[in-house]
């Protein structure tokens, strides 16, 4: 038995440091269900109705900085909500109706600032764009 020497061991480096790039984040937390459903013709491709349904509980939507999620600004406070969105074909000229319903089962307060909206806008074309 005996003694170990420090021969062998690895060090650590402090080299290795997190990045300090402060980052904000955009955050939706809550309970969600949502359905789709699609009408097209057994003939062709075309689609003839399409029916979107979002249900939340308790959903809430604030902004966040870092990776630890610090110092959290409410934008949504926490709701329950039905989103609904229908589109169909009317008529012989193939225009659309669409149809879109926002329902509130609870009182919401928002708050968003300029800097949300553009934080918003960002993500949203992220995404967008990485679906093309």
């Amino acid at each position: 038995m005996g003694s170990a020497s420090g021969e062998g061991l690895i060090k650590s480096s402090s080299s290795f440091k997190q990045p300090s790039q402060l980052t904000e984040t955009i955050v939706m937390q809550g309970k969600m269900e949502a359905s789709l459903e699609l009408t097209s013709e057994i003939t062709g491709d075309t689609k003839i109705m399409s029916d979107y349904q979002l249900f939340g509980e308790r959903v809430e939507i604030y902004t966040a900085q870092g990776q630890n999620l610090d110092h959290p600004v409410q934008i949504l406070e926490p709701a329950k909500l039905a989103l609904f969105y229908t589109a169909k074909l009317s008529g012989d000229n193939g225009a659309e109706e669409v149809d879109v319903k926002f329902v509130t089962l609870s009182p919401i307060d928002i708050t968003l600032s300029m800097q949300n909206a553009a934080l918003a806008n960002t993500i949203f074309t992220s995404m967008s764009d990485s679906f093309k």
